[in-house]
C-alpha cells in the first residue's frame, strides 16, 4: 500500500466501511468497534495516527487487497457525489475548469492539476511536473465537491432547504472562490442575500464576483451567469 492510499484511508475510511468491526485490545472478543464510531473522534492526533497504522497492518494481514482502489467500497466512496444532488455542480465545474492530467500554472500562478485542483485529497500541494490518470482526476473532483458541500452545509443558513440546483450553484461558486467564503470580508453581498433567504437576488449577487477590470473578468462573468442560471432552474 502506498503512502497516498494510507492517507486516503485515514481521511475517508469512516464513510466507506461503516459496517466492518474489529475487536478492541483488552476487551471481550465479542466487543467490537465500528469504524464509523472510531473515526468520528479522529483528530489527526499522534496516538490516533499510530493506531491507524496498526489497524491498517491488521487489515492487510487478513485481506491484502482490501485497501486497493479497485475494491467495491472505494468505488462507492468516490461515486457518492455523482448522484442527482450535486450533478449540476459536477457539470459546471467540469465545463469551466477543464481537465488537465499534467500539472500547470493557473492564471493566478498556482500549480494546478485535474479539474482545477491545487492540492491532493491527502493534503499535499500540487507541484509542476506531476501527472495523474483520468480516474484520479475524477476521484479528486468528487472528493473536493463533497468537502466543499460539507463546509457549505455547516456555514450557509437554510442549506438543507435549498434545491439540488441551488446547492450545486453555490458549490461551483465556492469551488472557484473558496469554500469558506460565507461571512468573509469581500463576500458581504452574497452572504447577506443567503442569510436573509433572498433567493431571487442570488444570481445578481453571484455576478458581482467576477473580478471587474481584470483579464479574468470575461471568463468569470460567464461562469457566474451560468451558476445563476442553475440556481434559478427548478
Amino acid at each position: 500500500m502506498t503512502g497516498t492510499q494510507r492517507n486516503l484511508l485515514q481521511y475517508h475510511l469512516h464513510s466507506a466501511l461503516t459496517t466492518c468491526t474489529f475487536a478492541h485490545h483488552g476487551m471481550s472478543p465479542n466487543t467490537s468497534v465500528h469504524l464509523n464510531d472510531l473515526f468520528r473522534y479522529y483528530r489527526k492526533l499522534p496516538h490516533q495516527g499510530a493506531a491507524l497504522v496498526e489497524l491498517e497492518a491488521a487489515i492487510l494481514k487478513v485481506q491484502p487487497d482490501i485497501l486497493n482502489r479497485d475494491q467495491p467500497w472505494y468505488e462507492t466512496w468516490i461515486s457518492a457525489v455523482n448522484d442527482k444532488s450535486y450533478g449540476a455542480a459536477v457539470e459546471l465545474i467540469k465545463s469551466f475548469e477543464g481537465c488537465h492530467l499534467t500539472s500547470y500554472l493557473c492564471p493566478a500562478g498556482v500549480p494546478t492539476i485535474g479539474y482545477g485542483n491545487t492540492r491532493y485529497p491527502e493534503g499535499q500541494n500540487v507541484r509542476l511536473g506531476e501527472r495523474i490518470s483520468q480516474q484520479r482526476a475524477e476521484e479528486m473532483l468528487n472528493l473536493e465537491i463533497q468537502r466543499t458541500a460539507e463546509i457549505l452545509e455547516a456555514d450557509v443558513p437554510f442549506w438543507k432547504s435549498m434545491s439540488s440546483n441551488q446547492k450545486s450553484a453555490l458549490i461551483s461558486f465556492a469551488f472557484n472562490l473558496g469554500a469558506y467564503f460565507y461571512g468573509l470580508p469581500g463576500f458581504s453581498t452574497i452572504s447577506h442575500v443567503l442569510k436573509n433567504r433572498e433567493w431571487s437576488q442570488v444570481p445578481d449577487a453571484l455576478l458581482l464576483y467576477r473580478n471587474p477590470g481584470s483579464h479574468f473578468e470575461e471568463g468569470l462573468r460567464r461562469r457566474r451567469i451560468e451558476e445563476g442560471r442553475v440556481w434559478s432552474t427548478p
